[in-house]
């Protein structure tokens, strides 16, 4: 390798695919042990998962003996391996923590500055979605959105919370967690290494912000990549891989260990903007997830029975109303309970 120090690996698709790839555990182990043992590269895993879900996740690569120095969780927590199992960093953790919510607030307001400007300066267009971390707009005509596009360009680009994307006659401009670069940075800061010596290997939105020189002067993805991802990878000059997840990021591994980088654009590979919003936007709050609805139910219930225990001893008005539903329930029961015995 073109001596990497740190390797930092996403991990929903880039190092755990969907599919079950065993024969390629003890490869990719085999391989970052003679790095680690050769040049003293270090490897992390970034992802957007909590500890727990990744831990959960990824048991099989555990079992296998694939452990790594460290692990970025929620896109931005350091943990680290330490003789008594991976303990997460508090001192780096309340900074990135400050990072976030100071990069946050500065999102809402940017996104509300954007929405006014080109609604109001661009004809023929149509907020699709307006939310804290999202601006998604849509235009009359092809022309339309060039203009906005061309305005938008440069400020976006250099806002670094923020990304720009482009689909037909649609602009969506999204904070695409740019806090995997942040935090990458920020573990590099304090192992003293450079971005000259880091390599990341990412293939989701999220990744993209990993994939700037001042972050990673090394980058690739594997051939399952958002084809905005393959183009960030693409115009750094990293690795784009031909074959997908763990086998791919191998394939990154091998390419920069034995001089054969390819920033080839893949034949498969269609620009963003000929195609359809990925990530379609819609006004209106998110529908419920099961989870949610449960909590809520749960916490109703738990509510109703502190009414009806204060209700019993008199302590509210309309008692009788409030008991009511509660004693037919006990009155089902009890007929339960008769039939079974």
């Amino acid at each position: 390798m073109a001596q990497a120090k740190l390797v930092v690996i996403d991990f929903d698709g880039t190092l755990m695919g969907r599919q079950d790839e065993y024969p390629a555990y003890a490869a990719f182990k085999s391989r970052m042990d003679e790095l680690r043992a050769a040049h003293g590269t270090l490897w992390a895993v970034s992802t957007g998962r909590s500890p727990r879900s990744f831990w959960r996740r990824f048991a099989p690569m555990a079992l296998a003996g694939i452990e790594p120095d460290y692990v970025v969780t929620h896109h931005a927590y350091i943990s680290s391996r330490t003789p008594l199992g991976f303990r997460a960093h508090i001192f780096w953790n309340l900074r990135m923590f400050y990072l976030l919510w100071k990069g946050g607030s500065a999102i809402r307001f940017r996104l509300d500055d954007i929405c006014s400007k080109v609604s109001l300066g661009v004809r023929g267009c149509h907020i699709v979605a307006k939310k804290p971390d999202r601006l998604c707009l849509r235009f009359d005509s092809q022309s339309a959105c060039d203009v906005a596009m061309e305005r938008l360009a440069n400020g976006v680009a250099k806002d670094s919370h923020l990304m720009l994307f482009r689909y037909m006659t649609e602009i969506d401009i999204r904070s695409v967690p740019f806090t995997k670069g942040l935090a990458v940075s920020e573990l590099a800061r304090h192992l003293g290494i450079g971005s000259s010596d880091i390599l990341a290997i990412g293939n989701g939105h999220n990744d993209i912000s990993m994939f700037v020189p001042d972050v990673a002067a090394m980058t690739g993805c594997p051939a399952n990549s958002e084809a905005e991802v393959v183009q960030s990878v693409h115009l750094a000059g990293g690795h784009i891989a031909s074959k997908p997840s763990l086998a791919g990021t191998l394939e990154v591994i091998e390419a920069y260990s034995g001089g054969s980088v390819s920033s080839e654009l893949p034949s498969w590979w269609r620009p963003p903007e000929t195609r359809r919003n990925p990530m379609p936007a819609r006004k209106g709050r998110r529908p419920w997830t099961r989870s949610q609805k449960f909590r809520l139910a749960l916490f109703l219930a738990v509510v109703y029975v502190v009414i009806v225990v204060f209700a019993n001893f008199g302590l509210f008005p309309f008692a009788e109303w409030i008991m009511l539903p509660f004693r037919r329930l006990m009155g089902v029961l009890e007929k339960l309970l008769e039939n079974l015995l």
